[in-house]
């Protein structure tokens, strides 16, 4: 109902700006509404797998891909290269205190490098959400920011650029008090909103944790319950949903 409402607005826009101002209403309930949306359970999901995979990507490129990260990996495999190519030095280690000691630590870099590994849809999403980026920012910079300064710069009056033009569209709907009162009644869903992306992430976590092949089971167990009892405490209300 509430797309089919949106649609209808958008359809109906007039030299007044009325369609517009309901297309922007209605736009704002669609994302904001306290009582959700199809639109809303898409955006949440799509935003918890993008801060999935960019944090994930992140700590990839720190505690993997970094100098600093390979030095240490170096450092932790070389006592097992060592032992590796002297049986008599191997051999003067019990097995036990081997694995504790030389074995598990070398193999670290290994398990961090497979728990942080970028899938295909990892690639895809952070692709998408950096072509967004550019063509955003590529959209202002090329439009009302740039003419400030390029006139600015041609008249010489002034090394500080104004204060860009806001559109005909935006300046219509913030000037409609009955609009602007609305979207700032919708904007105070955005926390809530807010607790179900973060919740959404450690639900994602502890999905990972669970499906992780090189995590011992126990460990599995335990990481994916802690993620999803912090989920729980985040957004209880999506846990209750589950529950009934």
């Amino acid at each position: 109902d509430n797309f089919a409402s949106y649609t209808a607005a958008t359809a109906t826009v007039d030299r007044d700006g009325e369609g517009r101002t309901a297309a922007a209403k209605e736009f704002a309930k669609l994302i904001l509404d306290k009582d959700g949306s199809t639109l809303q359970e898409i955006l949440v999901e799509e935003a918890a797998k993008l801060g999935d995979a960019a944090t994930r990507n992140l700590l990839r490129r720190a505690l993997v891909e970094s100098a600093f990260a390979k030095t240490v990996a170096s450092t932790l495999r070389a006592p097992k290269d060592a032992l590796e190519k002297s049986e008599q030095l191997s051999s003067l280690l019990p097995d036990d205190l081997k694995k504790a000691i030389i074995e598990r630590p070398a193999d670290f870099p290994r398990l961090v490098d497979e728990l942080l590994h970028t899938t295909s849809e990892d690639e895809k999403l952070l692709s998408t959400a950096s072509e967004l980026q550019e063509a955003l920012g590529g959209r202002l910079e090329n439009t009302s920011v740039r003419s400030a300064m390029a006139e600015n710069l041609s008249d010489g009056a002034s090394i500080i650029p104004s204060i860009p033009d806001i559109s005909p569209g935006l300046r219509s709907i913030a000037s409609d008090t009955e609009t602007r009162e609305f979207v700032l009644e919708q904007l105070t869903n955005v926390p809530s909103l807010g607790r179900r992306i973060g919740a959404g992430l450690f639900r994602r976590a502890a999905y990972r944790a669970m499906n992780s092949p090189v995590l011992p089971e126990d460990a599995r167990k335990q990481l994916s319950e802690v993620n999803n009892r912090v989920a729980d405490v985040i957004d209880p209300a999506a846990s209750m949903k589950e529950d009934a």
